[in-house]
């Protein structure tokens, strides 16, 4: 008998790059490679079936209003309940894009992937507090619907008990997985180098994260310019994007580092392994509510 998921997810991982999108791609991908039948929704473009070779559809793009989005939501997954209500497990990757089906679940066994609380997310990014409470209001709804909850640590765990009333016995911690192959390579740091087009004659310090306020960007910035005193030719690379751009390199000029600090923007995900042997370290800096940044040496 094969067993039946429908994942629903956030947005596919070549439209926006992150990490709940990258380990929603991964898992599909995986799923389907051991036999598991996968129907994957997020919100995005059309392109998103190509994309991801027909493991998900966008159910409705961006821009559109969250009240379309939802009924878009119900609209798409319905034909997957009706078909798959005894033989069929709907997984959660982000609880607004699962709240609109609520309702329609039943009996039907239902699993949600926590990676972390949306609303205090949010807060640290500085949303107001009438809509982190309304966010928080969702997830706790759609948490607690749920029969099972995977958490990457027994910290998300907690939270996931402490601030949203989950029943300990319903939660469990599956650490994530490392693509040890992918990154394992023979080449030589200076061939990786100049690949990309780096420095082969500076130290090299990377980090790799999303240019958002609660990774700590600015923290990495300003120990940047400490260890530009005890290493004069450091050269600590930032890839990603996000909303702070603008904001981080106004700080790298003020502290004058733009000899020291550079901003790459977006990194293709098929250069990450060849990007990794090229530095000499790698930084994940983080301020709070870290679910992703668990690293493997």
């Amino acid at each position: 008998m094969t067993l039946h998921t429908l994942q629903i997810g956030m947005e596919w991982f070549t439209e926006e790059p992150g990490g709940l999108n990258r380990v929603y791609a991964h898992l599909l991908h995986e799923l389907r490679e051991r036999g598991v039948a996968t129907r994957g929704l997020v919100v995005g473009s059309s392109d998103v079936a190509r994309a991801s070779a027909g493991l998900a559809d966008a159910f409705a793009p961006v821009s559109v209003p969250l009240i379309r989005r939802m009924h878009a939501m119900r609209r798409a997954a319905r034909p997957w309940l009706r078909a798959h209500r005894t033989d069929g497990v709907v997984v959660s990757h982000f609880a607004l894009n699962a709240f609109p089906i609520l309702d329609r679940l039943r009996d039907q066994p239902f699993v949600v992937h926590f990676q972390g609380p949306w609303g205090q997310e949010s807060l640290l990014e500085g949303a107001p507090r009438m809509a982190v409470m309304a966010k928080e209001l969702l997830e706790g709804l759609v948490y607690r619907r749920a029969n099972r909850a995977i958490v990457l640590s027994e910290a998300f765990g907690e939270i996931l008990h402490t601030r949203f009333g989950v029943a300990r016995e319903r939660i469990h911690v599956i650490p994530g997985g490392v693509e040890a192959a992918r990154f394992t390579t023979d080449r030589s740091r200076t061939a990786c180098r100049d690949q990309l087009g780096w420095p082969t004659d500076r130290p090299i310090v990377l980090c790799v994260r999303r240019l958002v306020r609660r990774v700590g960007l600015g923290s990495l910035i300003q120990a940047a310019e400490v260890l530009r005193r005890l290493v004069p030719d450091v050269l600590v690379l930032i890839a990603g994007k996000g909303y702070l751009r603008a904001e981080l390199e106004a700080h790298i000029t003020s502290l004058g580092l733009e000899d020291t600090v550079r901003l790459l923007g977006f990194f293709p995900d098929a250069d990450l392994p060849t990007a990794y042997r090229a530095a000499d370290l790698t930084a994940v800096p983080s301020v709070a509510l870290e679910g992703f940044g668990l690293v493997a040496a």
